[in-house]
C-alpha cells in the first residue's frame, strides 16, 4: 500500500511540475492544484490539457520576430485606462510603478 501511495504522489508531483513548467499553474493556484491532483489526478490533467498559460514566458513575438522597438517602448497598458483602474484597485500610484522589460 505504501508503494502505491508513493507512486501516486510521484504522479501528482510530476503533473504539477508539468503545469508549472508550461506556465499554466501560478503560485496562487498551488493549494487548489495540489488538492485536486491528489484527490482526482485525471481531473487535474484534464484541466492542465485545456488551460492556457497564465504567466509571461518570454518576450512578445510576432510571427517569430521581435516587435518593433516603438511597440516595446510604448507598452501595452502604459497610460491606459486599464492601468489606471488596476492601480486604483491596488491602491498604487501609477507614476511610482517601474516598468520592467
Amino acid at each position: 500500500m505504501k508503494l502505491l501511495t508513493e507512486l501516486h504522489d510521484d504522479k501528482v508531483e510530476s503533473a504539477l511540475e508539468r503545469a508549472r513548467a508550461s506556465g499554466k499553474l501560478i503560485p496562487a493556484m498551488e493549494g487548489w492544484a495540489q488538492e485536486l491532483a491528489s484527490s482526482n489526478l485525471a481531473s487535474f490533467e484534464a484541466w492542465a490539457d485545456c488551460a492556457r498559460p497564465a504567466v509571461h514566458l518570454g518576450p512578445p513575438l510576432l510571427a517569430g520576430r521581435t516587435p518593433p522597438p516603438e511597440l516595446l517602448e510604448r507598452g501595452r497598458f502604459r497610460g491606459s485606462n486599464e492601468r489606471m483602474a488596476i492601480c486604483s484597485q491596488l491602491g498604487l500610484d501609477p507614476d511610482q510603478i517601474e516598468d520592467k522589460e
